[in-house]
């Protein structure tokens, strides 16, 4: 769960800034998620808080994380040849509409309910 509200904050952050014309709208699914979700990614982030405290991240580990998030960034950035005019700024507002609207909580009920027993 840290890791996807991380990636959430930092992809937010990067299509708003290239596509500043759904930057409040971005915001405002992404604030959606955070509340509907509240439970789960504070608990999440509890856990990793903990998992920190008891075995630290290499560096290694830290710098294939921002490669990860890197290529999530291409892959919702990239315009293709034969993807529609805008395609980056679709993907953008469909990344965090999808949180919004449950489709992260959908796909991995197991995650959700582990974090909120």
């Amino acid at each position: 769960m840290h890791t996807w509200a991380y990636a959430a904050k930092r992809i937010a952050s990067r299509c708003a800034k290239q596509y500043p014309e759904v930057g409040a709208q971005i915001q405002n699914d992404l604030s959606t998620w955070e509340r509907n979700d509240k439970i789960a990614i504070l608990r999440g982030e509890a856990t990793w808080r903990e998992m920190q405290a008891a075995s630290p991240r290499s560096a290694t580990e830290e710098r294939d994380d921002e490669a990860q998030l890197e290529r999530l960034w291409v892959a919702i950035s990239s315009q293709g040849l034969s993807d529609p005019a805008g395609a980056g700024k679709l993907r953008c507002v469909a990344y965090f509409a999808n949180r919004a609207n449950g489709a992260l909580r959908a796909s991995r009920p197991d995650v959700f309910r582990a974090l909120e027993q």
